[in-house]
């Protein structure tokens, strides 16, 4: 067999193996697209009134419509008010490990999100302003699929009183 032979089997090998690397790689990160409705008694939440606010650690959406394609996940979340009014929230998730900033309602939030043995974790840290002065909330939530279910538990930390919210809230999906 002539060197250039065995060169080009060579690299055709090595390309190979980093398609199955690659393709392996992707098949061990769930999808998480669907729409999902909470699980009360398969969760552990706070009480309502504990420092958290849904969506940032405290008490969890009742429900979330996810898609997830490529490296971007969006989750719209949705949540009754005190009033009975419903609210949404839509939130993008961009999984490659970098920093993304994003403008919210109360200041700037930057998301960075990582694959870990087949989850998600997501760090969020939110700066806003409170009696004037410059605050962060840091919040570390980790999503993954259970026996068919969606689990994030999230920790929050530097809640309005100074603790911190652990919370693990399970879903179900609809459909």
């Amino acid at each position: 067999m002539s060197r250039l032979n065995r060169s080009f089997i060579g690299l055709t090998l090595a390309f190979a193996v980093m398609l199955i690397v690659a393709d392996t790689a992707a098949a061990q990160n769930p999808n998480f697209a669907g729409n999902w409705t909470l699980n009360t008694s398969e969760s552990e939440l706070p009480q309502a009134g504990g420092g958290g606010r849904g969506g940032m650690g405290g008490v969890a959406p009742a429900s979330m419509a996810v898609t997830h394609e490529g490296n971007t996940i969006t989750i719209t979340t949705s949540r009754q008010g005190r009033d009975g009014q419903t609210f949404e929230q839509v939130k993008e998730i961009i999984t490659d490990g970098e920093p993304h900033t994003t403008e919210g309602q109360r200041g700037p939030t930057t998301i960075t999100a990582t694959w870990k043995e087949g989850q998600l974790h997501v760090v969020s840290v939110m700066t806003f302003n409170m009696r004037d002065q410059t605050m962060e909330r840091t919040t570390n939530s980790v999503y993954s699929l259970t026996d068919g279910k969606l689990v994030v538990v999230t920790t929050s930390e530097n809640m309005r009183d100074g603790s911190t919210n652990i919370t693990k809230a399970v879903y179900d999906k609809k459909d």
